[in-house]
């Protein structure tokens, strides 16, 4: 999978408060509950993939 492509396809805002509610210590089984019932695990990890291409630019 294409974590940059896939994850850049999401709001760029849903991209930021997922990191944000990861860096708060929500688990990604949280997040999907408690805020985005659309999203999969793998959906998570894209962003997180997707950030760390950001920084490593």
């Amino acid at each position: 999978m294409d974590y940059y492509l896939y994850a850049s396809s999401l709001l760029a805002s849903k991209v930021q408060s997922i990191l944000e509610l990861l860096n708060d210590g929500l688990s990604f089984e949280e997040i999907i509950r408690d805020y985005y019932l659309d999203l999969q695990i793998d959906d998570i990890g894209a962003c997180l993939q997707y950030a760390i291409a950001l920084v490593s630019k």
